[in-house]
């Protein structure tokens, strides 16, 4: 049995996807670009209860920061997943496997810090890659703390999509920090400003010994060819974790917690297989809870003792 992942309401989480095999299907032209703006705009409409706080698409993978509010998030990215891989197979033409195989993992983030790096590693994402020598640049899909306060619309494409159909013409969204009260403006700015800060130092770091025609530049990016696979390593085989701090003690604490879901998970699971329906499931279950309606238990996991 492969390991769930624990979705908890109002959780934020940074979430990968890459295409197969790691082709450039998603090379950022026009048309791509509006492709993919419609599928993420009509992923917030059907599932309002995901927050994004920021992404990027790059030419064969993407990063997304979202909170989810209403624990709809495996539904919110099975939709957004699905709509851009029906739509963008039919304009390439092909049948087979548009995303990885790999699994999806959800990485907690649980601080305001953590937060901050993960925007930063987003940002900074096309510029590592030498794809170009600024964000600002990089000619995709993307949505970072400078681009907060923007609308975004995406309108609905002519591949696929029916004229006639229940599918909104066009969609409106924004960057999920709300500003509605004074709280929640003063935290959104701080978050702006920490990311500023940090952005500028790894920046600064990174291209210190760097010129600008060591970087290929947007045109080179759009025009590259969907079907170019990188020659880099795929990084296949390394850790990929369930969450992500530079707190040692908050990771070894979101460690442990995840342990213990799968400790009173895999119990619930065995006794339910066995034919015990009123079993409860640790807080945090998401595909027994949505299938089959099983019990979940909020107190379960304190009553189990993690030694390490």
């Amino acid at each position: 049995m492969c390991k769930p992942n624990m979705i908890i309401p109002g959780s934020t989480y940074m979430v990968t996807r890459r295409t197969s095999q790691r082709s450039f299907f998603l090379t950022p032209d026009d048309l791509t670009n509006k492709i993919i703006l419609y599928c993420l705009g009509f992923a917030c409409w059907k599932f309002p209860g995901i927050s994004l706080i920021g992404y990027i698409f790059m030419s064969n993978h993407y990063h997304m920061i979202v909170t989810d509010h209403t624990g709809d998030g495996p539904e919110f990215f099975r939709e957004l997943n699905r709509a851009i891989a029906l739509v963008m197979n039919i304009r390439l033409g092909r049948s087979e496997n548009f995303w990885s195989s790999e699994d999806v993992r959800y990485q907690a983030i649980t601080n305001q810090t953590d937060l901050v790096n993960a925007l930063v590693y987003i940002a900074m994402n096309p510029v590592r890659a030498f794809a170009v020598s600024h964000p600002d640049e990089w000619p995709g899909v993307k949505m970072l703390p400078t681009d907060y306060g923007k609308n975004y619309c995406g309108k609905r494409p002519k591949i696929y999509f029916s004229r006639t159909g229940k599918c909104p013409v066009k969609v409106i969204f924004r960057c999920g920090l709300s500003s509605d009260t004074d709280i929640a403006r003063d935290e959104k700015n701080s978050i702006i400003n920490d990311y500023n800060k940090e952005f500028t130092r790894q920046y600064d770091d990174f291209m210190k010994d760097k010129e600008v025609s060591d970087f290929a530049g947007a045109y080179a990016v759009r025009t590259k060819p969907k079907n170019t696979i990188p020659k880099s390593d795929s990084g296949r085989g390394k850790m990929n974790p369930r969450w992500q701090s530079v707190f040692v003690h908050i990771q070894q604490n979101l460690y442990e917690i995840y342990q213990k879901f799968q400790v009173a998970y895999r119990y619930a699971m065995e006794e339910w297989r066995k034919g015990d329906y009123t079993i409860p499931f640790p807080p945090g279950t998401y595909k027994m809870s949505r299938l089959h309606g099983v019990q979940i238990d909020p107190d379960l996991l304190e009553s189990i003792v993690w030694e390490v």
